[in-house]
This record gives C-alpha cells, sequence and structure tokens, in this order.
C-alpha cells in the first residue's frame, strides 16, 4: 500500500486587515513598518502591500495578513480602533 501523505496545512487565511491606503508606495512602505513596529497585534502577521487602481488613481493598501477568519481580523481591528488606529477587515 502507498503511504498517507501529511495533510496540508494553510496559514492563508481568509480575511486580511486593512490600516491604511496611499498613493505612493514609498509611503505605503514606511507606514506598513511603522505599523508593524508600534502595534504589538500585528506581530504574528505579515505585511502586504497591494496595489489598486480606483478611479483612475492607484492607491496601495497596507494590509497585514495572516491565518486569520473574519472573527480574529475583526478582534484585531477592535483592538488597533482601541488604540487609535483605523482599520478595516477584508476578506481575500
Amino acid at each position: 500500500t502507498k503511504p498517507t501523505p501529511a495533510p496540508v496545512t494553510t496559514t492563508s487565511g481568509t480575511h486580511v486587515v486593512q490600516l491604511a491606503a496611499f498613493t505612493s508606495r514609498a509611503e505605503a512602505d514606511s507606514a506598513a513598518a511603522k505599523y508593524f513596529g508600534k502595534f504589538g497585534v500585528l506581530q504574528n502577521l505579515s505585511p502586504n502591500i497591494q496595489q489598486a487602481n480606483v478611479k483612475g488613481t492607484t492607491y496601495y493598501r497596507v494590509r497585514f495578513a495572516g491565518d486569520l477568519d473574519a472573527k480574529a481580523a475583526s478582534n484585531i481591528c477592535s483592538s488597533l480602533k482601541a488604540a487609535g488606529q483605523g482599520c478595516l477587515v477584508v476578506k481575500k
């Protein structure tokens, strides 16, 4: 008999948290580093800059991703909002 493969695990999650959007990639990168250092709740997440075109303008969305479902992402946003930081939960 063939050996059974190990189950595949993923840490991609279904949701991300978005903290800001900028028209400059450099500003987005700088903000991501600042948020990562400032908010401990982000330490187990990965910063992710997503480019988006909205009505002819390019934006760079500062998002943090990890093994997040909607509830976990919402809990992180609640913590960030309590600290005065705007936050959105976004489904991937």
